[in-house]
């Protein structure tokens, strides 16, 4: 070398030749998990995350009336309903079709649609031509209500095996509380996204303690299958119904199984027993050490949250005052196109299956059933589907249902209730097996003293 240059022994050489090319392959490594990532969710990573005052304040006014009108109001009825048979309280989780329902009456709502026309006209604007609006749904986040606390995809995105629908949720209202749902967003957590790919699934955490970083969670991936078309028909519907509660218990059972070996069994000998029958669960151990982050976003009333269709996302669950309280509506938004597969165990597609006008035919193009007329009668009721309904609940992926907060049932509120022990219960006629007091007087049910009409206003009867 010349003068001003200076040598560099081999040693040195060899030792920085390898320090750069260490360089190079974590720079490349990471740039292509970012591309990997990036390149499966596109075209929705590119969507804006919010979109200002898209509904103005006479919308927002006929919305919350319409929600304390009849949403608030349907709940309070499932609730008197319970507590008279001995029930659970039901959860206030999220409602569907709501405003379909709504928007079919007779006369026809002219401010309902209204606000449908102008949602249309900005998802055109915003994400093109070729999108329609799947459900509508209501989020009510309160000290005692958490709406989804799971943390999941929303399944019906992948009917149309589409990778780029969203969800537009705009904010009516709230206390103290301007923000979204927690959001899991690829550039905080692209080792997770890297795993998650484009399928649609569930994620059950590990709470806190040793396994936190051993195991952080479990990824359920959701089964969308071409069986479930068998709902779609009116003469395999009941057949659907029952497989898809066989298949549901099957998926509870399965996960409470796993988990519980979870917590019992050290780390490796779990992920041995995942490695040999995660594939027949449908579940899939996350990496040691992965560390998950959410992200919550401001809004004002009128603003619309962008969920993009890849995003893990669950409620905020920090524990709230009693007088803190958000109301949301929102609408599932998804590319039009054939039908290639469905989901069973998704709310919505439980709610939907429930009208034979909503029916998505397997290979036929998803209707648009926002800007249609439409008969939403639903189907007949007997008592085996009312049974079969009943017995499809998501408690089993991810929903307590049941229970709300870890609220014990309440306890029975009359003597003569037919849930307390024999001895303890008192007699009176009929009441001592009676579950039903819908519509009944609380007073005992004894004979009334039969007095003669000549009886009345007579002197001499009186006391």
């Amino acid at each position: 070398m010349g003068s001003g240059g200076r040598c560099m022994r081999p040693t040195d050489l060899k030792d920085r030749i390898a320090f750069d090319l260490k360089d190079v392959h974590e720079v490349l490594q990471t740039s292509t998990l970012l591309l990997f990532v990036l390149g499966t969710m596109a075209p929705a990573s590119e969507y804006p995350r919010k979109l200002d005052q898209i509904l103005d304040a006479s919308d927002i006014e006929y919305l919350k009336k319409f929600f304390h009108t009849q949403v608030e109001t349907e709940w309070e009825r499932n609730e008197g309903l319970a507590k008279a048979r001995g029930l659970p309280k039901p959860r206030r989780s999220l409602e569907y079709y709501t405003l379909l329902r709504q928007l079919q009456g007779k006369p026809r709502d002219a401010s309902l649609e209204r606000i449908i026309s102008k949602l249309y006209a900005v998802i055109e604007k915003q994400f093109g031509p070729g999108f329609v609006i799947v459900h509508d749904f209501w989020s009510w986040r309160t000290a005692q209500n958490v709406p989804a606390e799971f943390i999941h995809h929303d399944p019906d995105f992948w009917a149309t095996g589409h990778h780029d629908g969203f969800n537009l949720w705009i904010l009516l209202d709230h206390k103290n509380m301007a923000h979204s749902f927690d959001i899991f967003l690829e550039q905080d957590n692209p080792e997770l996204y890297r795993i998650v790919k484009n399928k649609a699934g569930r994620l059950l955490p590990e709470k806190s303690g040793a396994r936190l970083t051993e195991c952080p969670g479990v990824l359920f991936w959701d089964p969308l299958s071409w069986w479930p078309v068998l709902y779609e028909w009116p003469y395999t519907r009941t057949l659907a119904m029952v497989m898809g509660v066989a298949l549901n218990k099957f998926w509870q059972k399965s996960q409470n199984c796993i988990m519980y070996l979870k917590q019992r069994l050290p780390t490796w000998s779990f992920r041995c027993v995942l490695g040999l029958t995660g594939w027949l669960f449908r579940l899939t151990p996350l990496p040691a050490g992965l560390v998950l982050k959410t992200q919550r976003f401001g809004l004002e009333v009128g603003d619309a949250l962008v969920l993009r269709q890849y995003e893990l996302h669950t409620t905020d669950q920090d524990p709230l005052q009693d007088h803190q309280f958000r109301l949301a509506v929102g609408v599932k938004v998804v590319r039009q196109g054939p039908i290639v597969q469905y989901c069973y165990t998704g709310p919505a597609s439980r709610i939907r299956r429930n009208y034979p006008c909503l029916r998505w035919g397997l290979g036929q193009v998803l209707p648009d059933f926002y800007r249609c007329e439409l008969d939403m009668e639903p189907y007949p009721e007997t008592w085996l589907t009312r049974f079969l309904f009943s017995a499809t609940a998501e408690k089993a992926l991810g929903d307590s249902g049941a229970k709300v907060f870890g609220e014990e049932p309440e306890p029975p509120s009359r003597e003569d209730d037919g849930r307390l022990p024999v001895a303890l219960r008192l007699k009176h006629g009929k009441e001592h097996s009676r579950l039903n007091w819908v519509g009944m007087p609380l007073a005992r049910d004894i004979p009334l003293k039969m007095v003669p009409d000549y009886e009345h206003g007579n002197p001499m009867f009186a006391e």
